[in-house]
């Protein structure tokens, strides 16, 4: 009699306990949920940031080596066009 009692009230606690510890899950996850609808945001922000940061320094390499190009675009157009004259002026 007093061993079926004992195991009832064991497994009374072992069920309050489960639940206790069940709705400390539930703030656990509320509160993961509130601290991720902060915090993602401002991550997704410095992570933009960075990337268009990293996107200016690209398009400036690229600009650079564009310009590039076109210089020595128009100085082998020059060259050629002197080379032409040159050889027109022979004739």
């Amino acid at each position: 009699m007093l061993l079926s009692l004992l195991l009832g009230l064991l497994i009374i606690t072992v069920f309050l306990l489960f639940l206790r510890l069940y709705k400390l899950l539930g703030k656990a996850n509320v509160i993961a949920d509130e601290l991720s609808r902060q915090i993602i945001p401002e991550v997704n922000k410095k992570l933009n940031a960075l990337n268009i940061e990293e996107m200016a320094k690209t398009m400036k390499i690229v600009s650079t080596i564009s310009h590039a190009f076109s210089e020595i675009a128009s100085f082998i157009s020059l060259f050629k066009k002197k080379k032409k004259s040159g050889s027109e002026t022979e004739m």
